[in-house]
């Protein structure tokens, strides 16, 4: 490799780093409160370990902008009686809270403002997602709601990689696993853990879900 050639390779990474750099960077806290908990979970599906504030906004996010926008959790925000609340910083701009953020439009309509829309294909199937948690009880429609979200997305070059598809897939070993449905149960678990979850989330959970289908198998 010459001299000349290993300058450019060089100059063109410094230059994509200092665009990366440059590019608006937005963390999204969502209160973990007890009372935002208890009102998303009573306007959406009931508790769940998928089924909180900060999931909704990582599975409305496309692989593409998981780099932009940051999800954590966070203490108590106030305004309780208004919740599910989340705070919003974006680079050096002033702090927002939202309020009442219990759905993936009103999770989108945040992304939004933040200037990172969600794909509607990704809001079609959050919302698609949350019926499925709320058809808790009925196995059978809760796996053909999730079925065909998880049609949808895997037809995605992009959003076959997304977080909300980890969820679905996660989701649906979990009730095929209650219908003793094994080896589906199985084979969803390891077509979630072949998804790279940016920050790891829910992988933990994804694992600890294959060894309880492992052992029910035999």
């Amino acid at each position: 490799m010459t001299r000349a050639l290993i300058f450019t390779i060089f100059t063109i990474s410094n230059a994509i780093t200092r665009i990366q750099s440059l590019q608006p960077r937005t963390i999204i806290k969502v209160c973990q409160n007890k009372h935002c908990l208890k009102q998303f979970t009573s306007s959406s599906s009931g508790p769940s370990s998928d089924t909180t504030p900060a999931s909704l906004f990582r599975n409305l996010l496309s692989p593409s902008s998981q780099n932009l926008v940051t999800i954590e959790t966070t203490g108590c925000l106030s305004h309780c009686d208004k919740g599910p609340n989340v705070q919003v910083t974006e680079n050096q701009n002033p702090v927002k809270v939202y309020n009442g953020v219990n759905s993936p439009e009103m999770a989108a309509t945040v992304l939004e403002a933040c200037h990172n829309p969600a794909p509607p294909v990704l809001i079609a199937a959050q919302t698609v997602i949350s019926q499925a948690h709320s058809a808790e009880g009925n196995a059978k429609e809760q796996d053909y709601l999730l079925s065909s979200a998880i049609s949808v997305l895997e037809s995605d070059e992009e959003l076959s990689q997304s977080h909300a598809l980890f969820a679905a897939l996660v989701f649906r070993s979990r009730v095929r696993l209650n219908m003793s449905s094994f080896d589906l149960a199985r084979d969803d678990v390891m077509k979630a853990l072949g998804i790279d979850v940016v920050g790891g989330v829910g992988v933990g959970a994804a694992w600890r879900l294959l060894a309880e289908v492992e052992e029910l198998r035999g």
